[in-house]
């Protein structure tokens, strides 16, 4: 599997944002924004790891880590 370069790309593993959404417990629109923006709040991390898993979807807390870490000024 090859890395994970941005929040958009790490959404785009599940089938559709619907199934993302309806599987950590927030609404479609909600991830829709996180794509947008390329930030997901820090208290869905967990929630997201765990339906990953559940999906047999490959991405890691340090997936989720580095996508956020703001060290260029960069992230939102």
């Amino acid at each position: 599997m090859t890395e994970i370069s941005s929040i958009k790309l790490l959404i785009d593993r599940w089938p559709n944002r619907k199934d993302l959404a309806a599987d950590i417990g927030v609404s479609p629109d909600r991830v829709h924004k996180w794509a947008q923006t390329e930030s997901i709040p820090a208290r869905f991390h967990a929630r997201i790891l765990r339906a990953a898993s559940l999906r047999e979807i490959s991405i890691s807390a340090e997936d989720l880590v580095r996508l956020h870490d703001d060290q260029d000024g960069e992230a939102a």
